[in-house]
């Protein structure tokens, strides 16, 4: 996919910061920039990219997501500027993902969690194969990733193996307290709807069948002669 990079002056209104992204300068380096730009008006442009229709609302004017500079674009809204020298670039989620894991990552260090969440959303549309000729982490740290970010039941799935049913429908452990003679009772009556035990109490209690007596009916037949 080709891409296209020009550079404009865009209004800082337009500005918007990346999504849990943000100006990470230590306040030292910060006032020495804040120093530099107010002097001599001069500063690295801004990288921007064009934020898609889908999530601008209906007849709002062009807005632009800040990918490198969030900063920079603070320090000029502090010092009234009206606009900022951008480069924007014609870039997807998918190309703006392999960048800030890739080249972006030579320039700023990012914290252990920034990083795994990157990793996550790449594997969501790349296979591990298409991104080790761009990423250091080896095949088997992508394939963990990729695996820990799958849900439990497409994860057995993918490995071939029968998915764990839901919570909600795992069987559970029912206890009751009988006495000899009960108990002696319970099992005749079970093994007058079924020779196991558990079938017929699942029997009983899906309201398949009833005990009426010393008979079995169907549910219909014993709810008439109640």
């Amino acid at each position: 996919m080709q891409s296209i990079h020009h550079l404009v002056f865009l209004p800082l209104a337009a500005l918007r910061p990346a999504a849990g992204r943000r100006g990470s300068m230590a306040s030292t380096q910060r006032a020495v920039l804040t120093r530099h730009i107010a002097t001599s008006g001069c500063y690295e442009p801004l990288i921007v990219r064009p934020i898609p229709p889908p999530t601008r609302e209906a007849g709002a004017p062009m807005q632009y997501e800040i990918l490198h500079g969030h900063t920079r674009a603070a320090i000029l809204r502090r010092l009234g500027r009206a606009q900022a020298a951008c480069l924007v670039w014609e870039w997807s989620d998918k190309q703006v993902l392999l960048w800030r894991a890739t080249a972006h990552s030579l320039v700023r260090r990012e914290k252990a969690s920034e990083r795994l969440a990157i990793l996550r959303a790449l594997l969501r549309s790349c296979s591990p194969d298409e991104l080790i000729a761009w990423l250091p982490e080896d095949r088997a740290t992508l394939e963990r990733l990729r695996e820990h970010d799958v849900p439990p039941q497409a994860a057995a799935v993918r490995k071939g193996i029968a998915p764990v049913p839901p919570v909600e429908a795992q069987p559970e452990a029912f206890t009751v307290f009988l006495t000899a003679g009960e108990k002696r009772h319970l099992r005749e009556r079970l093994a007058a709807v079924h020779p196991d035990p558990a079938q017929a109490l699942l029997q009983l209690v899906t309201r398949e069948t009833a005990v009426v007596g010393n008979k079995v009916v169907p549910m219909s037949s014993s709810a008439s002669s109640a």
